[in-house]
């Protein structure tokens, strides 16, 4: 799918980690990007880059739970990896309500394949401190939940299938691009 970002487009990424997807879409479609995450240290990190890059980014400490955005402010929200690790419920009615109406969130997040046995969710609460991982199906129920008239995956590779490949191939991620709010 293509979407018409252009230099009149807002766009949030939301949990932007060191800013270097925010810089490429600022560098790429010249719109209009804010960047927010809730680590000081990424904020730094992403205030240098975009210095750095003379990028016109605003990085700003927030959390995904409580967006500190009027409703209807962004034509793109754009989450990578975040809201798996939040009140998914929380984090999504979130996004629902920052976009403009027909506006799109991309979301590349953790997905199951099949339900998980309660050894393996353990391992993985353990290991990334998440206390839940959610079948496609369930989070293209709990968008729907949070207000978004369409989602759909389209992009994704099985865990399986991403030991199988190569290691010297480049990681590909279940990707979700959801429009707007209803």
């Amino acid at each position: 799918m293509e979407e018409n970002i252009s230099r009149r487009s807002n766009f949030l990424d939301a949990g932007f980690g060191t800013g270097q997807t925010a810089a490429f879409l600022s560098k790429s479609f010249r719109c209009s990007a804010i960047a927010l995450d809730k680590h000081p240290v990424m904020i730094q990190k992403a205030n240098q880059r975009f210095f750095n890059e003379q990028l016109p980014i605003k990085a700003i400490q927030g959390n995904v739970e409580n967006l500190p955005f009027p409703d209807d402010t962004f034509d793109f929200v754009l989450s990578e990896s975040v809201a798996a690790f939040t009140n998914i419920a929380v984090s999504l009615t979130e996004f629902c309500r920052v976009l403009k109406p027909g506006g799109v969130l991309f979301m590349i997040e953790m997905t199951a394949e099949k339900p998980l046995q309660p050894s393996e969710l353990n391992d993985i609460k353990r290991v990334y401190g998440i206390s839940k991982v959610l079948l496609e199906k369930e989070w293209i129920h709990q968008l729907n939940l949070s207000g978004f008239s369409e989602a759909a995956a389209i992009f994704s590779n099985t865990v399986e299938s991403e030991l199988q490949k190569d290691s010297q191939q480049e990681d590909d991620y279940p990707e979700y691009q959801i429009s707007g709010p209803r």
